[in-house]
């Protein structure tokens, strides 16, 4: 229902917002009494003993999370991003404070601990209710039947495309578990881990803000105007994610080893096809933006599951022939196709276009980054790390603005920008 929201609710589009909200809250409800009614027989079959009270726990949470999420997809759709960032980051950290504070103060028990999380989570839904509702003028004559279906029927799709996601990240745990043992497991988890902190830490800001502003480019500006701007940004996303997966492929060993210990350092040196991997997958939403503005979900959805059970079959040949290597190798086989075919389907719909030049910058950039890096030292702490790490991104970076003019044109007019802002602010 989050990328739901995104494609159906353009800025400023408040007569929309208001049947997605009345559905939203229909919908978590209906879903909420279902886990009343069945919610504790199925964890006795679940858990194989009794859980007091948990169903209703897990009831409450699903209405506040549900809302919760929805109110703030509202700012995320309307592309308001300081509000979205605010409340986002204020109630994450009001969550933790509640939940922490009863562990420590109350008891140290799940019951606790989802107490505390649902009434903190209550209280931010109640405050983002009460925002929503003096912004926006509803009644119950706004909600549209029709729109709220043609909401799901994009949006149930995509429930495949969460399931595929969440076992393409712990399936091949699994089977190296079966084959290998769980010191393996042990090391590639602390790979696989760092591998997605990277990823989110870096591209799920960029891509969670892509989606909105595309689609709106599309219903105002055309198909030709969306084309040229999801280009600019795979071009430029390119630039940004050759240096992290150079970077992690460089100095891997060395990240794990001071984040870690020397018991792990062997995960470093499969940071490399880890961190492509995981890259690819993230880069979804611009491969596959046709898809996405087509509403062909359930393509994108099968295209997932799909490759669910390729990389199973490829963890099964690859691991019993390269060991813990192999399913890294499955990992980034099962990405690098599920982004193929998506590419594929996806030019149908909409085109989008990786420059020569693009490539060559990239390249020579790289060059320039390797031959900085056999100068530096080992680094023994976190911090020479990181030293290491900006010496070389920087090192790329200036290669990139030194030969590609529309790059360095792009940043002149940002700063330029952003001093504007700045003489504004402080006036």
């Amino acid at each position: 229902m989050a990328s739901t929201t995104i494609r159906k609710i353009r800025p400023r589009s408040r007569p929309i917002i208001r049947p997605f909200f009345f559905g939203t809250v229909a919908f978590a409800l209906f879903t909420a009494l279902l886990v009343v009614l069945f919610g504790k027989p199925l964890f006795v079959w679940l858990f194989d003993q009794d859980l007091p009270g948990f169903h209703y726990l897990l009831a409450g949470l699903i209405v506040t999370g549900t809302l919760y999420a929805r109110l703030l997809n509202f700012y995320r759709a309307s592309q308001r991003t300081i509000s979205y960032n605010i409340a986002m980051v204020a109630s994450r950290f009001t969550i933790l404070a509640v939940s922490l504070s009863a562990i420590l103060l109350i008891a140290g028990t799940i019951k606790v601990y989802y107490t505390s999380i649902l009434a903190a989570e209550t209280v931010i839904m109640v405050v983002l209710v009460g925002i929503f509702l003096s912004q926006s003028r509803v009644s119950l004559a706004s909600f549209s039947a029709s729109f709220f279906k043609s909401c799901l029927r994009f949006g149930f799709p995509l429930i495949g495309f969460e399931l595929g996601y969440l076992l393409l990240k712990s399936v091949d745990r699994y089977i190296i578990q079966f084959m290998l043992g769980s010191e393996a497991v042990a090391v590639f988890s602390v790979a696989s881990n760092m591998g997605h902190y990277m990823k989110d830490l870096i591209l799920f800001p960029l891509m969670y803000a892509l989606t909105p502003i595309y689609i709106e480019i599309w219903h105002e500006k055309g198909r030709e105007a969306t084309s040229r701007f999801v280009s600019a940004v795979a071009n430029i996303s390119l630039l940004v994610l050759i240096p992290i997966f150079l970077l992690m492929a460089l100095l891997g060993r060395e990240l794990i080893v001071v984040l870690a210990s020397e018991k792990y350092a062997s995960a470093g040196d499969l940071l490399g096809v880890i961190v492509a991997a995981t890259l690819l997958w993230a880069l979804l939403p611009i491969y596959a933006s046709g898809l996405y503005i087509a509403k062909k979900t359930q393509i994108i959805s099968f295209t997932v599951l799909v490759c669910v059970l390729l990389d199973v079959a490829l963890n099964l040949v690859f691991v019993r022939w390269w060991g813990i290597w192999g399913s890294c190798y499955a990992a980034l086989l099962t990405c690098f196709l599920l982004a193929a075919y998506l590419s594929y389907r996806s030019r149908h719909y909409l085109k989008i276009t990786i420059h020569g030049k693009t490539l060559a910058v990239g390249l020579a950039a790289s060059l320039v980054l390797y031959g900085v890096a056999a100068l530096l030292p080992d680094a023994g702490h976190f911090l020479g790390v990181v030293f290491k790490m900006a010496i070389l991104g920087l090192a790329f970076a200036g290669t990139v603005l030194l030969l590609h003019g529309e790059v360095r044109r792009m940043v002149v007019t940002g700063l330029a920008h952003g001093k504007r802002l700045l003489r504004s602010s402080l006036r």
